[in-house]
Protein backbone atom coordinates (compact mmCIF):
# COMPACT_ATOMS: atom_id res chain seq x y z
CA UNK A 1 0.00 0.00 0.00
CA UNK A 2 1.37 3.44 -0.67
CA UNK A 3 -0.25 6.63 1.21
CA UNK A 4 0.85 10.42 1.55
CA UNK A 5 -0.25 11.92 -1.35
CA UNK A 6 1.05 15.33 -1.98
CA UNK A 7 -2.18 17.67 -1.09
CA UNK A 8 -1.76 20.36 -3.76
CA UNK A 9 -3.88 18.20 -6.81
CA UNK A 10 -4.56 14.62 -5.74
CA UNK A 11 -6.49 14.54 -9.77
CA UNK A 12 -2.81 15.51 -11.12
CA UNK A 13 -1.06 13.23 -9.19
CA UNK A 14 -3.56 9.66 -10.31
CA UNK A 15 -3.33 10.55 -13.68
CA UNK A 16 0.74 10.89 -13.17
CA UNK A 17 0.78 7.70 -11.42
CA UNK A 18 -1.95 5.88 -12.97
CA UNK A 19 0.21 6.74 -16.43
CA UNK A 20 3.18 5.11 -14.86
CA UNK A 21 1.45 1.96 -13.98
CA UNK A 22 -0.07 2.09 -17.31
CA UNK A 23 2.99 2.22 -18.67
CA UNK A 24 4.41 -1.26 -17.41
CA UNK A 25 1.71 -3.50 -18.07
CA UNK A 26 -0.56 -2.75 -14.89
CA UNK A 27 -4.41 -2.35 -15.37
CA UNK A 28 -6.38 -0.04 -12.86
CA UNK A 29 -9.48 -2.02 -10.96
CA UNK A 30 -12.05 -0.19 -9.09
CA UNK A 31 -13.70 -1.68 -5.81
CA UNK A 32 -16.54 -0.93 -3.48
CA UNK A 33 -15.94 1.07 -0.52
CA UNK A 34 -18.55 -1.07 1.51
CA UNK A 35 -16.86 -4.41 2.68
CA UNK A 36 -17.58 -7.50 4.19
CA UNK A 37 -17.82 -7.56 8.20
CA UNK A 38 -16.17 -10.87 8.39
CA UNK A 39 -13.07 -8.78 7.62
CA UNK A 40 -12.77 -7.80 10.86
CA UNK A 41 -11.42 -11.07 12.24
CA UNK A 42 -7.93 -10.20 10.63
CA UNK A 43 -7.49 -7.82 12.57
CA UNK A 44 -5.69 -5.21 10.44
CA UNK A 45 -7.21 -1.85 10.67
CA UNK A 46 -4.71 1.06 10.09
CA UNK A 47 -7.57 3.65 10.43
CA UNK A 48 -9.10 2.65 13.98
CA UNK A 49 -12.06 0.71 14.30
CA UNK A 50 -14.78 0.20 11.81
CA UNK A 51 -16.85 1.99 10.20
CA UNK A 52 -20.41 0.30 10.95
CA UNK A 53 -23.53 0.92 7.93
CA UNK A 54 -26.88 1.28 9.97
CA UNK A 55 -29.55 0.20 7.55
CA UNK A 56 -27.09 -2.34 5.65
CA UNK A 57 -28.37 -4.15 2.69
CA UNK A 58 -26.29 -7.56 3.32
CA UNK A 59 -23.47 -8.19 5.57
CA UNK A 60 -21.10 -8.75 2.09
CA UNK A 61 -21.71 -5.05 2.48
CA UNK A 62 -21.73 -4.36 6.07
CA UNK A 63 -18.96 -1.89 6.88
CA UNK A 64 -16.73 0.66 5.19
CA UNK A 65 -13.39 -0.60 4.51
CA UNK A 66 -10.31 0.16 6.94
CA UNK A 67 -7.44 -1.09 4.12
CA UNK A 68 -7.87 -1.99 0.36
CA UNK A 69 -6.45 -5.20 0.87
CA UNK A 70 -9.44 -7.38 1.07
CA UNK A 71 -11.40 -6.00 -2.26
CA UNK A 72 -8.00 -6.11 -4.17
CA UNK A 73 -7.85 -10.04 -3.52
CA UNK A 74 -11.80 -10.49 -4.20
CA UNK A 75 -10.86 -9.26 -7.75
CA UNK A 76 -7.37 -11.13 -7.92
CA UNK A 77 -9.73 -14.60 -6.67
CA UNK A 78 -12.06 -13.51 -9.65
CA UNK A 79 -9.31 -13.54 -11.98
CA UNK A 80 -7.49 -16.02 -11.43
CA UNK A 81 -10.53 -18.82 -11.07
CA UNK A 82 -11.24 -17.49 -14.60
CA UNK A 83 -7.60 -18.73 -15.96
CA UNK A 84 -6.28 -14.91 -15.91
CA UNK A 85 -3.42 -16.01 -13.72
CA UNK A 86 -0.83 -13.18 -14.53
CA UNK A 87 -1.89 -9.89 -13.42
CA UNK A 88 -0.75 -6.47 -12.61
CA UNK A 89 -3.49 -4.79 -10.75
CA UNK A 90 -3.26 -1.04 -8.83
CA UNK A 91 -6.64 0.64 -7.58
CA UNK A 92 -6.62 4.50 -5.89
CA UNK A 93 -9.40 4.50 -3.55
CA UNK A 94 -10.07 5.76 0.26
CA UNK A 95 -10.19 3.82 3.35
CA UNK A 96 -11.98 4.86 6.68
CA UNK A 97 -12.18 4.08 10.09
CA UNK A 98 -13.48 5.82 13.51
CA UNK A 99 -10.91 6.34 16.17
CA UNK A 100 -11.80 8.88 19.82
CA UNK A 101 -15.53 9.40 18.37
CA UNK A 102 -13.65 11.13 15.04
CA UNK A 103 -14.58 9.77 11.84
CA UNK A 104 -11.25 9.21 9.65
CA UNK A 105 -11.27 9.01 5.78
CA UNK A 106 -7.77 8.42 3.87
CA UNK A 107 -6.71 8.43 0.07
CA UNK A 108 -4.72 4.89 -0.54
CA UNK A 109 -3.16 3.62 -3.98
CA UNK A 110 -2.98 -0.32 -3.85
CA UNK A 111 -0.82 -2.91 -6.05
CA UNK A 112 -1.51 -6.42 -6.34
CA UNK A 113 1.00 -8.29 -8.67
CA UNK A 114 1.06 -12.11 -9.39
CA UNK A 115 1.61 -14.76 -12.13
CA UNK A 116 4.40 -14.13 -14.62
CA UNK A 117 6.17 -10.96 -15.15
CA UNK A 118 6.01 -11.73 -18.82
CA UNK A 119 5.22 -14.25 -21.53
CA UNK A 120 7.54 -16.49 -23.24
CA UNK A 121 8.98 -14.52 -26.36
CA UNK A 122 12.30 -15.01 -28.27
CA UNK A 123 14.58 -13.43 -26.75
CA UNK A 124 13.54 -14.70 -23.08
CA UNK A 125 11.85 -17.30 -21.40
CA UNK A 126 8.74 -15.95 -19.19
CA UNK A 127 9.38 -15.48 -14.88
CA UNK A 128 7.59 -15.25 -12.32
CA UNK A 129 6.96 -12.12 -10.86
CA UNK A 130 9.39 -11.06 -7.86
CA UNK A 131 9.42 -9.02 -4.92
CA UNK A 132 12.18 -6.78 -6.92
CA UNK A 133 10.34 -6.57 -9.63
CA UNK A 134 7.59 -5.28 -7.13
CA UNK A 135 10.33 -3.03 -5.51
CA UNK A 136 11.14 -1.21 -8.20
CA UNK A 137 7.57 -0.55 -9.27
CA UNK A 138 7.36 1.30 -5.61
CA UNK A 139 10.70 2.87 -6.08
CA UNK A 140 9.28 4.25 -9.51
CA UNK A 141 5.88 5.39 -7.68
CA UNK A 142 7.84 7.08 -5.13
CA UNK A 143 9.83 9.31 -7.28
CA UNK A 144 7.50 10.26 -9.38
CA UNK A 145 6.11 11.54 -5.87
CA UNK A 146 8.81 13.77 -5.17
CA UNK A 147 8.84 11.97 -1.66
CA UNK A 148 11.81 12.97 -0.01
CA UNK A 149 14.10 11.01 3.18
CA UNK A 150 12.41 7.66 2.23
CA UNK A 151 13.57 4.66 4.68
CA UNK A 152 12.55 1.57 4.72
CA UNK A 153 12.20 -1.12 8.10
CA UNK A 154 11.90 -4.48 7.43
CA UNK A 155 8.96 -6.59 8.20
CA UNK A 156 9.21 -10.62 9.26
CA UNK A 157 6.34 -12.88 9.35
CA UNK A 158 5.72 -12.62 13.08
CA UNK A 159 5.58 -8.71 12.55
CA UNK A 160 2.31 -8.63 10.37
CA UNK A 161 -0.99 -10.63 10.15
CA UNK A 162 -0.94 -10.96 6.09
CA UNK A 163 2.51 -10.45 4.98
CA UNK A 164 5.37 -12.77 4.84
CA UNK A 165 7.75 -10.67 4.07
CA UNK A 166 8.02 -7.27 2.87
CA UNK A 167 9.36 -3.72 3.92
CA UNK A 168 7.74 -0.77 5.37
CA UNK A 169 8.37 2.73 4.06
CA UNK A 170 9.15 5.91 6.14
CA UNK A 171 9.42 9.57 4.96
CA UNK A 172 9.89 11.92 7.27
CA UNK A 173 9.17 9.60 10.04
CA UNK A 174 6.05 8.64 8.90
CA UNK A 175 4.68 5.48 8.01
CA UNK A 176 3.89 6.17 4.35
CA UNK A 177 3.37 2.37 2.89
CA UNK A 178 4.25 -1.37 3.10
CA UNK A 179 5.00 -4.10 0.17
CA UNK A 180 5.55 -7.21 0.25
CA UNK A 181 4.53 -10.67 -0.94
CA UNK A 182 1.55 -11.94 1.37
CA UNK A 183 0.75 -15.49 3.58
CA UNK A 184 -0.31 -18.16 1.96
CA UNK A 185 -2.42 -19.10 4.76
CA UNK A 186 -4.10 -15.94 4.13
CA UNK A 187 -4.76 -16.04 0.60
CA UNK A 188 -6.42 -19.08 1.28
CA UNK A 189 -9.47 -17.62 2.57
CA UNK A 190 -9.67 -16.42 -1.21
CA UNK A 191 -9.07 -19.56 -2.66
CA UNK A 192 -5.87 -18.08 -4.21
CA UNK A 193 -3.13 -20.55 -4.52
CA UNK A 194 -0.33 -18.60 -6.56
CA UNK A 195 2.14 -16.12 -4.60
CA UNK A 196 0.73 -12.64 -4.24
CA UNK A 197 2.89 -9.62 -3.79
CA UNK A 198 1.04 -6.41 -2.73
Amino acid sequence: FISGFPSKDINRFRQSVGTLLASNGFYEIMTNSLTHSDYRKYNIATEGEPVEILNKLSEEQAILRTTMLFTGLEVCSFNINRKQKDLKLFEFGKVYGKQDGKYRERERLALYVTGQYEADNWQRKARSVSYHDVSRFVANILAKSAIKDVKIEVMKAEDSAVFEYGVKIFAKKSEVGMMGKLKSAFQKDFGIKQKIFN
